[in-house]
């Protein structure tokens, strides 16, 4: 009876432990932010010109600038937008893909529309952050190779843009005419990938 009653007290003990252990932890590993939500917390918008200066990381950060008031504040209420919802859908995130600014991907057709092309692939899309010209019709293509993740799942948080990418082909989106310093984000809906489309 004597063993058998120390054993209980072992168990109930090591139980005790384990659990002490866990809720020590948990605060620890709560209070850790991913490197997505670090980089939305730390993004520079003043700076746009200088690809040197736009830090890696440099998405949905709010407009601070001053040039037209009703068109500032606008764009900071739907970058606010895209920074709520990011961030819900991001704390454990990491990102690994690489700083890529590209005008090239963006090119206006004999219909003065402007078509963006962007590459949605295993490990996320490419580039990774497109200057477009603002007060012009817009298409967004994208072009589906090979993409096998959660990079299919794509959403436009602030058009309410949801779609699921094919593995293989082409995908279009009408994102129709953005004012000047609109900051447009496409994201996977793990939000571990993601492109910011800037209009100028």
């Amino acid at each position: 009876m004597g063993k058998k009653r120390l054993n209980n007290i072992k168990k109930v003990a090591g139980a005790i432990f384990v659990m002490l252990l866990l809720f020590s932890i948990l605060p620890l590993l709560s209070s850790c932010k991913g490197d997505y939500q670090k980089a939305l917390e730390g993004a520079n918008a003043n700076d746009t010109s200088s690809s040197s200066a736009i830090s890696k990381y440099n998405c949905c950060s709010k407009n601070t600038s001053a040039d037209d008031s009703s068109s500032a504040q606008d764009n900071n209420t739907e970058n606010e937008t895209a920074d709520e919802i990011l961030s819900d859908t991001s704390e454990s995130a990491s990102i690994s893909q690489t700083t890529e600014t590209d005008s090239q991907n963006t090119n206006i057709n004999d219909n003065n529309q402007q078509i963006i092309e962007v590459i949605a692939r295993s490990g996320g899309y490419y580039p990774e952050k497109i200057e477009a010209k603002a007060g012009v019709p817009t298409t967004l293509i994208i072009n589906s190779k090979d993409a096998y993740g959660c990079e299919r799942a794509f959403i436009i948080p602030d058009l309410n843009i949801s779609e699921i990418l094919p593995e293989n082909g082409t995908t279009s989106f009408d994102l129709g005419v953005q004012p000047k310093g609109t900051k447009l984000v496409g994201v996977c809906s793990m939000g571990m990938y993601y492109f910011v489309i800037i209009f100028s």
